[in-house]
C-alpha cells in the first residue's frame, strides 16, 4: 500500500555547515528540539571540512538541560538516542558526496541543508545532481540568496538545471518565527484591516536592534558585505511584508499567503542613499578577519515608500544595527490622530494599542497602553526547529521563494556596494540616536 505523506517525509537529514556558527547556535538545537518532541525519527549526517574530536560532546554543547527536564529525558539519553554522524570534505568535491551516499547507502529521500556562503551554492546543486543519492532528494539553501538581484537570478537558473523547483528550499527563518507569522493573523482582524491603512496611519516603522556584534563572524561579515545583505534584504523585508500584506483569507493557502508578500514587495520602491543613514560600530575594524580600512555598514536606517494600494505614501521606516542598544523587535503604526499600533516580536511578544481615555483628575484624556499578549511556542518549536521539519516533511509554508528573493534584492539594490559615507557610533548607542 502507498502511504504519500510517509512517501513525502525524507529519511534522512545531510547538514553542510553542522560545525559552524549557525550549525552550533541554530542547527543543532533544532536538530535536539526536533528529536525531544518525537519529530526527527532520521539519521543526521553532518558535513564538513574539519570533523569534531567529539562527535557526542558537539551535541550535548547544543542541548539546553532544560529542555531535557521539559521532555522527561536527560542530556546523556538525548546523545545517546539522536543518530548523529560525521563526514569529513569540501562540499564542492565529489569524493565527499560518494562519501555521504556510503553513510546513507539505504536512504530513498535525503534533505540536504546547505548552510554555505552563497558563492558555493552552485556547485552544490550540481554536485547534488551528479551524486550517487536518490533523484528526489531535496536541496534546502540558507539566506542569502546570491550578492544582488542579477546573480540571484542567475543562481536560481544555475541550481534548477540540475535541481529542480520542486525539490529546492529557500530559507528565511523568520517566516518560521510564529511572532512574524502572527502577523498575518493580526492584521485578518476587522478593527485592525479598518484602522491599519493610509487614511489613518502616518508612519510605520520596524525596528530589529542587535545587541550583540560580528565577533568571530568577521569572514562572513565582510564576504556578504554587512548589514543590508545579512538582515535587511531578507530577515527585516519579510517581516515588512507580512506586516504590510493585504490579508489573505483565514483559510488561504501556503501559496496564497507568499503571493501576498510577492505582491507587497513588488509595490515597494528601492531604498534611496539619500534618505538612508548606514553606520559601523567603533571597534568593527578591530575584529580578526576584517580589514582596518573596511566601510562594511553594520547599521541602517533607511524609508521606503509603497506605489500603491493601502499603503501609498506613508513612510516606511526599517531600523537595525548590530552592537546597539537593546531594544524590542516591533512594527509600530503611528496614526494620525496621535495614537499607535505596535506588534512586538522580541522579547515578550505581545500587540499593543496606544488609546485615550478619560483622566477624571484633570478631565482630559490621558494615553493607555492596552496589550494582549502573544503565543509563541507554536507545539514547543522554534523557528529552525519549524524549518528543519519543513525541510523533512517537504513543506513550504515557512519557506521564502525566488519571487520574494529577486524583489528584495531590488529594493536594496541602491544601497549595496561602497557606501558613499558611514556614520561611526558607539556599541551600545540607542538607535534614535545615530543620525
Amino acid at each position: 500500500m502507498n502511504h504519500p505523506q510517509r512517501d513525502q517525509r525524507a529519511d534522512a537529514l545531510v547538514v553542510f555547515g553542522l560545525t559552524g556558527d549557525l550549525g552550533h547556535d541554530e542547527l543543532l538545537p533544532g536538530i535536539v528540539l526536533l528529536h525531544a518532541t518525537g519529530r526527527l525519527g532520521v539519521p543526521v549526517v553532518g558535513v564538513g571540512r574539519h570533523a569534531p574530536d567529539d562527535l557526542d560532546q558537539l551535541l550535548r554543547n547544543a542541548i539546553d538541560p532544560t529542555l531535557a527536564t521539559r521532555c522527561g529525558t536527560t542530556v546523556d539519553r538525548l546523545v545517546d538516542e539522536i543518530d548523529l554522524r560525521f563526514v569529513e570534505g569540501d562540499a564542492t568535491e565529489a569524493e565527499t558526496w560518494d562519501a555521504v551516499a556510503d553513510e546513507l547507502a539505504d536512504t530513498r529521500l535525503p534533505a540536504v541543508y546547505a548552510a554555505l556562503p552563497p558563492a558555493l551554492l552552485g556547485d552544490v546543486a550540481e554536485r547534488v545532481a551528479a551524486s550517487r543519492l536518490p533523484d528526489r532528494t531535496r536541496l534546502v539553501l540558507e539566506k542569502p540568496f546570491g550578492e544582488d538581484q542579477a546573480s540571484a537570478i542567475e543562481l536560481h537558473d544555475r541550481i534548477t538545471e540540475h535541481v529542480d523547483e520542486e525539490r529546492l528550499f529557500l530559507v528565511d527563518h523568520f517566516l518560521a518565527k510564529v511572532s512574524v507569522r502572527n502577523l498575518v493573523t493580526f492584521r485578518r482582524s476587522t478593527v485592525v484591516d479598518l484602522t491599519l491603512r493610509a487614511d489613518h496611519v502616518e508612519q510605520v516603522t520596524i525596528d530589529f536592534p542587535e545587541v550583540g556584534g560580528v565577533d568571530g563572524r568577521g569572514s562572513f561579515y565582510e564576504g556578504v558585505g554587512g548589514v543590508v545583505p545579512d538582515v535587511v534584504q531578507n530577515h527585516l523585508l519579510q517581516t515588512m511584508a507580512s506586516a504590510l500584506l493585504e490579508p489573505p483569507a483565514a483559510n488561504a493557502s501556503a501559496d496564497e499567503v507568499r503571493r501576498a508578500r510577492v505582491d507587497l514587495l513588488r509595490s515597494t520602491t528601492p531604498f534611496s542613499p539619500d534618505d538612508s543613514t548606514l553606520g559601523q560600530y567603533d571597534g568593527y575594524r578591530d575584529l580578526d578577519d576584517v580589514d582596518d580600512d573596511s566601510v562594511v555598514p553594520t547599521f541602517l536606517r533607511g524609508e521606503l515608500t509603497i506605489d500603491e494600494g493601502r499603503w501609498a505614501g506613508v513612510p516606511i521606516v526599517l531600523r537595525t544595527g548590530k552592537r546597539v542598544a537593546d531594544g524590542p523587535f516591533l512594527v509600530a503604526w503611528r496614526l494620525a490622530d496621535g495614537g499607535a499600533v505596535r506588534a512586538r516580536m522580541k522579547p515578550d511578544a505581545a500587540i499593543q494599542f496606544d488609546l485615550d481615555e478619560l483622566d477624571p483628575a484633570t478631565h482630559g484624556t490621558s494615553t493607555a497602553v492596552a496589550c494582549t499578549p502573544v503565543r509563541t511556542d507554536h507545539g514547543a518549536l522554534d523557528a529552525y526547529a519549524t524549518v528543519l521539519g519543513d525541510a523533512l516533511a517537504g513543506e513550504r509554508r515557512h519557506m521564502s521563494s525566488i519571487e520574494e528573493i529577486v524583489e528584495s534584492w531590488r529594493i536594496v539594490e541602491p544601497l549595496l556596494g561602497e557606501p558613499s559615507s558611514l556614520t561611526t557610533y558607539a556599541p551600545g548607542t540607542p538607535m534614535n540616536d545615530i543620525p
